[in-house]
């Protein structure tokens, strides 16, 4: 994705100042911070997807952030956002949890 590269160089010119990007970017910015060993990059990224695991207010969201969280753990072997993703699930209601389920059952 060439939004990514280009956002990836953007964010290079932001250590040390409050960084956002968009959601959709998050995955390529993320696999570039922990392939090039950028750390305080990665720190960034966890604390981005930390802010939206403990915010997500609908079950879209929801999906994204376990898309991400998947993504990081298949792809990268670090469980550690899923992980709090999980965390986070136990402390919500129920029905939330109920419905993100049900959403991620295949469909016959």
């Amino acid at each position: 994705d060439p939004d990514a590269g280009m956002g990836f160089s953007a964010v290079l010119r932001y250590r040390g100042q409050k960084m956002e990007f968009e959601p959709r970017l998050f995955r390529d910015i993320n696999k570039m911070a922990v392939v090039f060993e950028v750390r305080w990059l990665e720190e960034e990224c966890r604390n981005w997807i930390v802010k939206k695991i403990e915010t997500v207010t609908d079950i879209e969201e929801m999906t994204f952030l376990f898309a991400e969280c998947y993504f990081v753990l298949k792809n990268l072997g670090m469980g550690g956002y899923m992980n709090i993703f999980i965390n986070q699930l136990e402390r919500s209601d129920d029905t939330d949890i109920e419905i993100f389920v049900q959403l991620q059952k295949p469909r016959k």
